[in-house]
């Protein structure tokens, strides 16, 4: 699992415990009640795009807020904490418990929809914090919040009109998968682009070697060797030295994390562990091994540069420790 999803799911957590921690809280205030009615009263009485634009601008503007790096955990913490007590308010006045009327707005379509995108907003903006070079991609996560939001107000209009609300997760599930696609989507290209942003496989010059070890040094040794004999037209020495660079590189990534790597199960353990962030190594190095071993065809070098890219990404990657 990338480090943004992850982050992601912890901030979801975060916030379901919250929200329903506080909710369940008896709470009497007559002017957030009153403000409550208001609100409600007023979403009423428009029409469904009407009800859609109200919703919608108001939620995006919190989740924008939530994806400001460091600022956004404290106004994500007190949005969630302020919309449980109102819940509390509400309940309490009705005589319902508040840990009922929270977990019945859990089950309505519109929550599994709109809750998510709270938890990507501020997912997305601690990931900048640790790890600012790839702030590309929290940026294009964001992507991800207004389309969802979007959703989220279309289906939580839909429940004035419908007899019963749970009607609407026909609607709900569709988009729910909708989104994982697009973040999947999104996070794919992210790869890329980060890929060709912060670290280049050609760009020694421009690299600040945080964790500069004889393996490092033997890689480059190699890689340059591949690229004279590349330029030669010499491609099966070419190919044989951009494979010992990316041996080189594994050993190096070794030494990085204090991982012992005296067999293949070694190997692969390494290659798993960048995988975790850098999803497509593992069926890259997979690939350029077999066909290095038994293909050799010219192609090679291609992935062979790209593998190399992505390694050298995550050994600058300082997420990335023992």
């Amino acid at each position: 699992m990338r480090l943004i999803s992850k982050l992601i799911l912890i901030y979801l957590i975060i916030e379901l415990a919250i929200f329903l921690v506080i909710s369940s809280i008896p709470s009497h205030n007559p002017s957030v009640l009153q403000e409550y009615n208001g609100l409600e009263n007023s979403v009423q009485n428009t029409n469904y795009f009407g009800k859609v634009l109200m919703i919608f601008p108001h939620n995006l503007a919190i989740a924008t807020a939530d994806f400001i790096p460091i600022i956004g955990i404290l106004v994500f913490g007190i949005t969630i904490a302020d919309t449980a007590y109102v819940i509390s308010v509400v309940s309490t006045h009705y005589g319902i418990p508040g840990i009922v009327a929270a977990i019945s707005l859990l089950l309505l379509p519109h929550s599994a929809v709109e809750l998510p995108s709270y938890a990507i907003a501020v997912g997305a903006g601690t990931y900048t914090v640790i790890n600012w070079r790839d702030w590309k991609r929290s940026l294009l996560t964001y992507i991800v919040i207004p389309v969802e939001l979007f959703f989220a107000a279309l289906i939580e209009s839909s429940l004035f009109y419908v007899p019963n609300p749970l009607i609407m997760w026909v609607a709900a599930v569709p988009v729910l998968i909708g989104i994982y696609f697009l973040y999947e989507k999104i996070q794919k290209y992210a790869d890329k682009v980060s890929i060709a942003t912060q670290v280049g496989y050609l760009g020694f010059g421009n690299t600040q070697h945080y964790y500069t070890n004889q393996f490092f040094s033997l890689y480059k040794d190699a890689w340059n060797k591949g690229n004279m004999y590349e330029t030669q037209g010499q491609l099966q020495a070419a190919i044989d030295n951009y494979w010992s660079a990316i041996l080189y590189l594994l050993d190096a990534m070794a030494v990085k994390l204090n991982l012992p790597y005296t067999t293949k199960e070694d190997l692969y353990r390494i290659v798993q562990i960048i995988s975790n962030y850098y999803p497509n190594v593992m069926m890259l190095f997979n690939k350029v091994q077999t066909d290095f071993q038994v293909i050799r065809d010219p192609l090679l070098i291609s992935d062979l540069k790209y593998l190399a890219t992505l390694l050298e990404n995550s050994y600058f990657n300082p997420t990335i420790r023992p």
